[in-house]
């Protein structure tokens, strides 16, 4: 795990950092918002470049039991692109421990990937709001069970799942969701 964050020197918008240890992974989170839920695709949140800064879906916050992260992958390997190598199990199981910081406490959640799924983003959605949680733990349960790679069985049911979501290389409109999980609070 690398150094603390410096969350003074950085934005109120980044909300988390992620970084997967052995990876080019590494990044800040931004929070989205409901009045520009896609901000963050386009807007660099460091004023750093042009590729846009990875972020929370605006309907979940760092501290939901259900955590939606998308962050591009980008051609020079950057970004979330180690996220899209995922679907190889030897690789994800290399890589299987993910940790994301967190402003508001100083926490730090230790996730382990569960599961890795391809999907067509024209065919599949990704849900990330939820009238109950046992309507939560049904997804989560179902997208574990249906995914393309499972490392670790299932999903307990009062884990912490952070899904991150990143455009696969496969051909089309296809998305790497890597979903990981906690029992720890952060």
């Amino acid at each position: 795990m690398s150094c603390p964050i410096d969350w003074d020197a950085l934005p109120e918008s980044i909300v988390t950092w992620v970084e997967v240890p052995g990876t080019t992974i590494d990044e800040p989170i931004a929070q989205a918002t409901p009045d520009y839920p896609n901000r963050y695709l386009y807007e660099d949140a460091l004023a750093q470049g042009a590729y846009g800064t990875p972020y929370i879906d605006w309907e979940c916050t760092a501290h939901s039991p259900f955590v939606m992260v998308y962050g591009h992958n980008l051609s020079d390997g950057t970004v979330f692109a180690d996220f899209a190598k995922f679907s190889d199990r030897d690789y994800a199981r290399q890589h299987e421990v993910i940790y994301v910081h967190t402003r508001s406490n100083g926490g730090c959640y230790e996730l382990k990937v569960r599961a890795v799924d391809v999907v067509d983003a024209r065919q599949e959605m990704l849900h990330t709001s939820f009238a109950t949680d046992e309507e939560r733990v049904a997804y989560v349960e179902g997208a574990v069970a249906r995914s393309d790679l499972a490392l670790d069985g299932s999903v307990i049911a009062n884990e912490v799942v952070w899904a991150f979501a990143t455009c696969s290389d496969q051909t089309g409109n296809y998305r790497t969701v890597v979903y990981a999980s906690t029992s720890q609070p952060a």
